[in-house]
């Protein structure tokens, strides 16, 4: 479900036709990090690892959010509010 939706994004928001949105490599996000697929380059990868791995505003005061999809096709998400302050619109 996550493929599809990266390609739909891809077709809406960069306007690519489908064909060259399933074509495009794709990044899958966690709380515990990232994945690549083969075809993203190399400087990217290098300036998401520098700009967002141990940035201390990140850390301090980030959220992290998790989307888990049933196989009943309904959708889950949870928010991690680091600062302490912050609450999601679940109320968490």
């Amino acid at each position: 479900m996550i493929k599809q939706a990266q390609v739909l994004l891809s077709h809406i928001v960069l306007g690519k036709d489908v064909a060259s949105s399933l074509s495009l490599p794709r990044v899958f996000a966690t709380s515990e990090g990232a994945s690549f697929e083969v075809g993203l380059p190399m400087e990217l990868l290098t300036e998401l690892r520098d700009e967002f791995s141990l940035n201390p505003i990140l850390t301090y005061d980030s959220v992290v959010h998790c989307m888990q999809l049933h196989v009943n096709n309904t959708a889950e998400c949870f928010c991690d509010f680091r600062d302490g302050f912050d609450v999601c619109g679940r109320g968490f």
